[in-house]
């Protein structure tokens, strides 16, 4: 009932840069919804993020060739990140806090 998600966009694989993204289950009325921003050229990715549950993990896809992160802030507060590999795939994982809208600025 998306008490607990793991959020993992990959639109960076398709080379779309703005999306806006609600999921809803009907049943318990619980959802997720995020907006999607890359920006390119300063090498960001911004996402705001809510939704229904508790809490719930990010596992965002990085552009092709990037390996790592400068840094990831949560609500403009540095937040603590890993990141980790999928074949030649690279993401950067880091919790997330629901319900309240998370706005959150990844730095490639």
């Amino acid at each position: 009932a998306f008490n607990h998600v793991t959020l993992s966009p990959r639109w960076s694989s398709a080379n779309i840069d703005t999306v806006d993204v609600t999921v809803k289950y009907a049943a318990s009325g619980g959802y997720v919804s995020y907006k999607y921003r890359h920006d390119q050229d300063k090498k960001t990715i911004n996402l705001d993020v809510t939704g229904s549950g508790d809490s719930g993990k990010a596992h965002i896809l990085l552009p092709p060739d990037y390996k790592t992160v400068q840094n990831v802030t949560v609500n403009g507060v540095p937040a603590k990140f890993t990141i980790s590999g999928i074949e030649k795939s690279n993401y950067v994982d880091f919790e997330l806090a629901f319900p309240a809208i998370q706005h959150i600025v990844i730095q490639y």
